[in-house]
């Protein structure tokens, strides 16, 4: 009887593949594309911003390469440039992602897209001299 059980439990669980959309977990269908994306354009000593349920799909396909995994390490302060990435199936915002992980954007440029894919964007920001947002007329 358990045994029954068991198999017809299993195999509901399997037919309505609720382990295949189930967020728990984080779910971003285009994880593996934005990760290639990174990887193409990154460089050393920049940094990514991606939070839930995006954060750990990307860095799943980030984690096996020493460049993605340098990307996930930075810091914000040290970093030159900030690829900040955005889940439009969540409804996610580039600049409520920014203010979230807590990112000094003064010094940086302002969010400039570069990738789009299916319901996601990855845009960029790259540090300026310091206050030149404030005062543009004096970093000429």
């Amino acid at each position: 009887v358990v045994l029954l059980v068991s198999i017809g439990g299993a195999s509901g669980t399997i037919r309505s593949r609720v382990v295949w959309t189930a967020d728990d977990t984080g779910v971003f269908p285009v994880a593996r594309a934005v990760a290639s994306e990174l990887l193409a354009r990154a460089r050393a000593g920049d940094r990514v911003v991606a939070t839930a349920p995006s954060d750990l799909p990307l860095a799943y396909y980030l984690a096996p390469s020493e460049r993605g995994r340098a990307l996930l390490r930075a810091t914000p302060d040290s970093a030159q440039r900030i690829w900040v990435v955005v889940n439009e199936a969540e409804g996610q915002d580039v600049n409520v992602q920014l203010r979230r992980a807590e990112i000094m954007t003064i010094d940086f440029s302002p969010p400039r897209s570069v990738w789009r894919g299916p319901r996601a964007r990855l845009f960029v920001i790259e540090r300026a001299r310091p206050g030149c947002r404030l005062a543009p007329e004096r970093c000429r």
